[in-house]
């Protein structure tokens, strides 16, 4: 299901039809799109697609073209390529048999993230096209894809691809993608001893990403404020999982919808839950004669939720901490800052005054922290 920027929500499905018995290509891409009274309009096949094949993944391009990447049933390690559905499709050669692919946009550059189907340890690997064929396969160094499926999309500070840690923890990691490669990956901060065995990575116009991980009987839900550091939340499944990962979207505010299924005994059960997502915190110091004042407060952008926050100082030798106050835009602030007590969009300073003495001497600093709230 993709929506262009203007609201348009399309919803978008590849299925068989009489030919696809007779030859190559005779599945069909089709599309319904939803009516201003919030039905759908007809299906309509757009573009053929593989006999028998899977759509992996379908993106709008900065022009507005819905790009389609699809998976042939059997034959060569190839995906097939439509880049927009009144475009010629072309096949693209891919490394391995292929068990999960992504596409994303930045600018005029289209990357085509990949999987090895069955693999753990394997990493994930990329493609890269500027309107004139694609590159070879790169591999991102220092991945491992623990068969959980990448997630690849575009934030407003670039393309963010997550995968595994290269080791046996299997904690996620993030990369950036910039200058036509992929970044060294880093922890998001999901250290689980439970490993995830999904990923459905998402952007809204926050600048945040956002994911949902099958994490053994939990979901876990991140908000990657600044694409890169998670803030984790999990609930349970409420059962056995079913085919299909589960899938997240997200608002600028922090508010979205999970939507899963899980098995039963006559049919399977769609599960959809309203999600507030989480916010981390960072801490600012200020020093004075060699002590040092702490705040710690929310990261940009806080949505609209509870988060603790403090201050306090740390005292030079033969210095001792006298006081430490919290204040939030000059107005005394308690230990529990509530998100949803706050405007929408604004900026904030959060500030702890500490004073340290030494005998008769006393010295003061000001930590400042600035965050804003979500949209």
């Amino acid at each position: 299901m993709l929506a262009t920027p203007g609201g348009k929500v399309t919803l978008v499905w590849q299925h068989t039809t009489t030919a696809s018995e007779n030859g190559p290509n005779g599945d069909e891409i089709a599309t319904a799109t939803r009516q201003p009274d919030g039905s759908l309009s007809a299906a309509a096949d757009q573009a053929t697609a593989p006999s028998f094949g899977t759509m992996m993944d379908a993106a709008l391009s900065p022009q507005g073209d819905l790009w389609v990447i699809s998976a042939t049933e059997s034959g060569p390690n190839a995906l097939q390529v439509r880049p927009g559905l009144g475009h010629a499709a072309s096949n693209v050669d891919t490394p391995y048999a292929v068990s999960y692919a992504r596409l994303s946009f930045g600018g005029g550059t289209a990357v085509l993230g990949i999987q090895k189907g069955g693999a753990i340890t394997v990493p994930a690997s990329y493609a890269v096209s500027n309107g004139h064929g694609w590159s070879r396969f790169r591999v991102v160094a220092r991945t491992w894809t623990a068969g959980a499926g990448i997630g690849l999309v575009r934030t407003t500070s670039g393309i963010r691809l997550v995968a595994t840690v290269n080791n046996a923890d299997y904690w996620p990691v993030v990369s950036r993608f910039s200058g036509g490669s992929f970044s060294r990956p880093q922890l998001t901060g999901d250290r689980n001893s439970c490993a995830p065995s999904s990923h459905d990575l998402v952007a809204d116009a926050s600048g945040r990403a956002a994911d949902v991980s099958n994490e053994c009987e939990d979901l876990a839900v991140a908000n990657l404020a600044d694409s890169l550091h998670a803030a984790v939340f999990r609930f349970g499944i409420g059962g056995t999982l079913s085919d299909g990962i589960p899938q997240l979207t997200t608002r600028p505010s922090g508010r979205g919808w999970v939507v899963w299924s899980i098995e039963d005994k006559v049919a399977n059960k769609l599960l959809a839950v309203p999600v507030l997502l989480a916010d981390r915190t960072r801490t600012a110091s200020a020093s004075v004669s060699r002590n040092r004042a702490h705040v710690t407060g929310p990261v940009s952008c806080l949505p609209p939720e509870t988060v603790a926050v403090s201050a306090g100082g740390t005292a030079a030798r033969h210095w001792r901490v006298v006081s430490a106050t919290l204040r939030l835009n000059g107005k005394a602030q308690g230990r529990s800052l509530n998100g949803a007590a706050l405007t929408p969009g604004k900026s904030y300073t959060l500030s702890g005054r500490v004073t340290f003495a030494d005998g008769g001497t006393r010295r003061t600093a000001t930590a400042r922290l600035a965050f804003r709230t979500c949209p």
